[in-house]
């Protein structure tokens, strides 16, 4: 999977998790906001750093990414977990 593509599979998991949260327990919105300011941080990283590193994509970057997609999927189970009960 490209990196572009997973990051804007985390955006939009971002997003559609925002939307859900207002059903979710206060768990579920804690760890969301937590991980949305770390997408938040790795965003303007990320533009700051666009310049300098053109298309190459450091090793940190797409283990943050890797990380962070696995973190949405946690936090998108938690939600659909308490909506189910």
């Amino acid at each position: 999977m490209s990196e572009n593509k997973l990051w804007n599979d985390i955006l939009r998991a971002r997003d559609e998790l925002k939307l859900k949260l207002h059903l979710a327990g206060m768990d579920a919105r804690d760890a969301f906001e937590k991980l949305d300011t770390r997408i938040e941080k790795l965003s303007q990283e990320a533009e700051t750093k666009a310049g300098k590193l053109g298309d190459q994509i450091t090793d940190e970057v797409r283990t943050t990414l890797g990380e962070l997609e696995v973190e949405l999927k946690r936090i998108r189970e938690k939600i659909d977990a308490k909506q189910k009960s």
